[in-house]
């Protein structure tokens, strides 16, 4: 059953260490953009509500929608366009004492790792016109989930937003569906566009007072079904 405000989020300030003015990352190369993006980033066909054919997946995909009883995406035309997307975009990064283990890239942790991926997917995001809010997130306990901001819906991408970055550091459990729900919460009040949630994590929920493994796992899934019914791309 479903436990409305069973759970509470606690924001924490996020400070660098004394004398930390870490640099910022290069620029990713074109290749990993595109790769972000596909075809998205060459300006190609995409979905809309009107235009000039029908997009027969995404037709097929609301009518299987409308079988089941859930809400569809309506934008089954589809045209070529070099406009700027509209729309926000939340990152959510596991913070987790997990994270401090070995990247398998080499030479990071796996914290350190998904900061750098958020860096630089927020960056790519926010240079196709996508607003983009990023926050770190760990659990002790259902009565204290920490959330730390890196960067707010309207703030710009620089140096002190990744400063906070890179002050995060791994410890606490993994309580993801809270997290999923509290970024969820204020990502559906941008009302304008579309509206993607990025979780960066290792997706092995855990927390001190859960003893059911199964449990975090299918409170997890509850959280996304319910982001997905609101309208966003988890």
């Amino acid at each position: 059953r479903l436990r409305p405000a069973w759970c509470r989020v606690a924001e924490e300030a996020a400070t660098p260490a004394a004398g930390e003015q870490p640099s910022l990352p290069a620029d990713p190369p074109p290749a990993w953009r595109r790769a972000l993006l596909g075809r998205r980033a060459t300006g190609s066909w995409q979905r809309r509500h009107e235009g000039p054919e029908l997009d027969l997946d995404a037709l097929l995909r609301l009518r299987v929608a409308c079988q089941i009883g859930r809400a569809g995406d309506d934008r089954v035309h589809r045209g070529r366009t070099r406009r700027r997307r509209i729309g926000s975009a939340f990152l959510l990064i596991d913070r987790s004492a997990s994270t401090s283990a070995p990247w398998h890239g080499g030479g990071m942790s796996q914290l350190q790792a998904a900061c750098e991926l958020a860096w630089h997917t927020a960056r790519v995001l926010s240079g196709t016109g996508l607003a983009t809010s990023i926050a770190a997130f760990s659990s002790n306990g259902r009565h204290a989930v920490a959330w730390r901001p890196v960067q707010h819906f309207g703030e710009a991408l620089a140096a002190p937003c990744h400063a906070r970055l890179a002050a995060l550091r791994s410890g606490g459990s993994t309580r993801l569906g809270a997290a999923i729900r509290h970024a969820a919460r204020q990502l559906a009040q941008r009302r304008d566009g579309e509206r993607i949630l990025l979780v960066f994590s290792d997706a092995q929920p855990h927390d001190v007072d859960v003893h059911d493994p199964r449990y975090l796992v299918e409170d997890a899934r509850h959280a996304v079904r319910r982001a997905r019914r609101q309208g966003l791309r988890v």
